[in-house]
């Protein structure tokens, strides 16, 4: 999916579909809310990660303008960890969660 379809997910299915990418096959395919859970927990399990990667470069990420490039902007500088998953819903999470919050008292 590209970011266009992703921004109009609900984030309870961007969730899924990272805990979905981040389990495989553990997850069956009735275990959504094991889903949203799994992302979840990757999410807070790799903040340390992405505020690394993101937050000594936010302000090249200018999130008032076209929220396609404010996205392609988090996925280039996520790019940059060689082991995420599902690239493009992890930039729409942090997106949505905001750089602002995310980086909130971060130091190098």
């Amino acid at each position: 999916m590209n970011f266009e379809e992703l921004v109009d997910l609900p984030t309870d299915d961007l969730l899924a579909m990272l805990g979905r990418e981040v389990a495989g096959p553990k997850l069956g395919p009735g275990s959504w809310r094991e889903a949203i859970q799994v992302g979840r927990e990757w999410l807070l399990d790799n903040q340390a990660r992405l505020r690394d990667a993101l937050c000594s470069h936010r302000d090249k990420i200018d999130t008032k303008v076209n929220p396609s490039d404010a996205l392609a902007g988090i996925a280039d500088l996520l790019a940059s960890l060689n082991d995420l998953p599902a690239l493009a819903t992890v930039s729409v999470l942090v997106y949505r969660y905001g750089l602002d919050s995310l980086c909130s008292g971060w130091t190098q």
